[in-house]
């Protein structure tokens, strides 16, 4: 026969203290500054250790109405969900600090949804809140599912009219193209390879708002903006190589390119040396990307998606939801970063 799991009490009495005391240890809600108090914290927690003693999550949720978790929701389908790993630490840490459980579940898309292929999160009440990673293809059947669940949710890395946070791409576009004006470049070309911008719901926002940046930036000190975007450069990888190596060997090529993506950051370097250019002396560049790309000789300049803050402020505001009894609150962005690499030199004629 099973032996009865210990219990508080049994902690108590073997630690000579009240079960109150030992409730407030565990849980992590006394202050430990005197060596006193620490001490005894410390006797409590190695006899709940080799007692194997374990908190009963459901028997606290009874009594508390909370489950101490949190569900992150990505979707079965890909590219539907952007889930990088900065990402996931700022939501993981963040959960962590408050000391919340993650659970992850993946939603199928609207037509698996219509069939009753959603998650346990969303079939029944197991979570405080959601936070939700569904950034691409967002049909309308997805949001009612998701919002119709009376649980507080906050979408990470989707632009929508509130309770959401996202990167300010506007900003992280102007910012690596006024970095180029700044070092007086004035032929700038601008290098999108990822999906052509569809309208509706179906394209992510950063895909517009990184452009617009880079428009704004270069209407704004009286240029002309020059894109290259998919529609242009091809869907093969041979293809756009070679359109950007031709590019590169034109005699009235930019001296300087920003670009979506670390990706196509690399695609543009690797074509500038194909062409036998070298960087920054004869083309500047400045990246546009989840974190600093270094795959390339001089390491790039890069304007930085700061997900980490994005996970920890999605979070923070999830909790807010769930603390104000779930009332809507306005979208939030996270300005992006700059890292100095060694990608940018004045145009040739300045120096």
């Amino acid at each position: 026969m099973a032996s009865e799991p210990p219990t508080l009490e049994a902690i108590a009495k073997l630690a000579g203290v009240s079960r109150v005391t030992v409730s407030r240890v565990l849980n992590g809600k006394t202050k430990e500054t005197w060596p006193s108090t620490a001490r005894r914290a410390g006797r409590i927690r190695r006899i709940a250790r080799r007692l194997g003693y374990r908190p009963n999550a459901a028997a606290r949720a009874t009594v508390s109405g909370r489950f101490g978790s949190v569900s992150l929701v990505v979707s079965t389908e890909l590219g539907r969900s952007h889930l990088p790993s900065q990402l996931l630490f700022g939501v993981h840490d963040a959960l962590i600090d408050r000391d919340i459980q993650l659970i992850i579940g993946r939603l199928p898309d609207a037509e698996g949804a219509e069939r009753g292929a959603v998650p346990r999160i969303l079939r029944e009440w197991c979570c405080d809140g959601m936070l939700i990673n569904y950034t691409t293809h967002i049909a309308p059947e997805i949001v009612e599912l998701i919002e119709g669940q009376n649980v507080p949710c906050v979408w990470l890395n989707a632009k929508r009219p509130a309770d959401c946070v996202y990167p300010d791409d506007l900003a992280a576009g102007r910012m690596a193209t006024e970095h180029l004006l700044e070092a007086g470049h004035m032929t700038i070309t601008y290098v999108c390879g990822a999906m052509k911008r569809q309208p509706g719901p179906w394209a992510h926002y950063s895909v517009q708002d990184r452009r617009d940046g880079y428009e704004e930036a270069m209407r704004s000190a009286g240029l002309e903006p020059e894109l290259l975007m998919r529609d242009k450069l091809g869907s093969s990888a041979a293809g756009r190589e070679a359109y950007l190596v031709s590019l590169m060997q034109h005699q009235d090529r930019p001296s300087a390119v920003v670009t979506y993506s670390g990706d196509d950051a690399e695609n543009v370097y690797a074509a500038a040396r194909a062409a036998s250019l070298q960087v920054p002396r004869d083309l500047s560049i400045v990246a546009v990307s989840d974190d600093v790309v270094s795959g390339t000789g001089p390491g790039l300049t890069t304007v930085v998606v700061p997900f980490t803050a994005v996970g920890r402020a999605g979070v923070k505001m999830l909790m807010a939801r769930i603390d104000g009894g779930s009332a809507h609150l306005p979208a939030k962005t996270i300005p992006p970063t700059l890292h100095e690499g060694g990608s940018i030199a004045a145009p040739s004629s300045e120096r």
